[in-house]
């Protein structure tokens, strides 16, 4: 489960971007290296960092792969003894001091921007930096306004072409207008916490121009929900389709803040396809993670997207303690009433810092150090990826998932082809043990 690269897609990451983008406006040289797009070994990874001459390396740490990249950086550091090479991202926030006893210099708390100018400029007890001996608190976070400030994350940096999202093609970028999601879904990480802060349309609109002089054609909005402020989405619709740029984009949003008109906007305005968190097609597991909606809501809201021409995928969730098959059965249908273009069905994981870690913590064998990321008990670990199998057989053989088979081979045959392989691959198992890719 992996923001930046899932099955046929592939990312930049937005995180450094905007941490390249704060160090260089203080002055520093930088450069941003993403050895998966790349395909560099970590030697050749090291070999890169070593010929830019770097004094120091940021590394953003993932969830699920959380071991290996404290490994990977870990490894540089062996080798570049002189570089000071630290460590940013939700894990190492919450678990400073055992990055450190790693063997890093340092980890940015929270959000990056403050520790980062912190420790360029040797201000090592400053809010937002943790050192060898030194752990501080997070940064205050960010107002509206120091957000807003912040130099637009560092676009020109990437080689756009190495990027692409199934079905859209390639020469992409990443993008994140708010921090924050105010939502109270118990499962949830909350990176940022719950206070959202947002850039002005007018800054966002800025971004945008930026990135279509860098000749990236299409922009993933990596936002916890787009469409949480309406009017703000409307209006950067409304400057979009005059500036008429011709870039396209994507977005995640909420199954109940979905309004007729602002899609239509948004269409207009190039959006291309709409992430939703729809999570359960049963109303009590929808309370169970405390989504404040109606499940009978779901679909006409969904549909919606669709009728405005823009693709729908929908997200689920699947392990809720309470959850039984009946209840994925449900999940099941709703996909196929909503007509989604996509599903995208995963495991519940029981984070630590999470609402529902605090609440249900026993049932969860959770161990980031260790690459764990399952239940307790093995037996529902098994029940749970025998769910996910009958979700993706079920949709992806349906009118609905077959209908997306065809179009999205006919508009990226060699991608389409290697993803339906892997689901395949994973829905026709028979080892309810094994793990599998995201595919979108």
């Amino acid at each position: 489960m992996c923001s930046y690269n899932a099955g046929a897609n592939l990312y930049p990451n937005i995180e450094l971007l905007a941490l390249a983008a704060a160090a260089r406006a203080i002055g520093h040289t930088v450069a941003y290296i993403d050895c998966i797009a790349e395909k560099l070994t970590t030697p050749q990874g090291i070999a890169r960092v070593l010929s830019f001459g770097a004094e120091i390396l940021v590394g953003i740490c993932g969830l699920e792969c959380f071991r290996d990249d404290v490994e990977e950086m870990k490894a540089v550091k062996t080798a570049l003894p002189e570089v000071l090479v630290g460590l940013f991202g939700y894990y190492p926030t919450r678990y400073p001091q055992r990055c450190l006893d790693e063997g890093l210099n340092f980890v940015l708390m929270g959000e990056g921007e403050p520790g980062l100018q912190a420790l360029a400029a040797g201000r090592l007890s400053a809010p937002g930096l943790s050192t060898p001996g030194q752990i501080n608190p997070a940064a205050p976070r960010l107002t509206d306004r120091q957000f807003n400030d912040l130099p637009c994350p560092a676009h020109d940096l990437v080689d756009p072409t190495r990027y692409s999202e199934l079905g859209l093609g390639a020469s992409l970028t990443v993008a994140q207008f708010t921090r924050g999601c105010p939502y109270p879904c118990r499962y949830c990480i909350r990176t940022y916490g719950r206070r959202t802060v947002r850039r002005s349309p007018r800054n966002v609109l800025d971004e945008f121009t930026f990135i279509k002089q860098q000749g990236i054609a299409h922009v993933r909005i990596l936002d916890d929900t787009f469409l949480t402020n309406r009017q703000w989405a409307t209006d950067i619709c409304t400057g979009l389709i005059r500036a008429n740029l011709g870039l396209t984009w994507g977005a995640l949003c909420r199954a109940d803040n979905i309004a007729t008109d602002l899609l239509r906007l948004m269409k207009k305005a190039g959006c291309k396809r709409l992430f939703i968190g729809i999570e359960s097609g049963s109303q009590r597991i929808l309370d169970y993670y405390n989504k404040g909606y109606r499940v009978e809501a779901i679909a006409p809201q969904v549909r919606k997207v669709r009728r405005a021409g823009i693709e729908a995928v929908g997200f689920f969730i699947l392990g809720a303690p309470l959850e039984t098959w009946v209840d994925v059965r449900q999940s099941i249908a709703l996909a196929k009433r909503c007509n989604l273009d996509f599903v995208i069905a995963t495991k519940l994981v029981i984070y630590p810092g999470t609402d529902l870690e605090s609440e249900i913590g026993h049932l969860a064998r959770v161990n980031p150090w260790a690459a764990e990321h399952t239940f307790a008990d093995s037996c529902r670990e098994r029940e749970i990826m025998a769910w996910e199998r009958r979700f993706y057989r079920a949709f992806y053989t349906s009118p609905a998932g077959i209908r997306t088979g065809i179009r999205t081979l006919l508009k990226d045959p060699r991608r389409a082809f290697q993803s339906t392989l892997e689901v395949l691959r994973f829905a026709i198992a028979d080892k309810d043990g094994d793990h599998h890719p995201d595919y979108l």
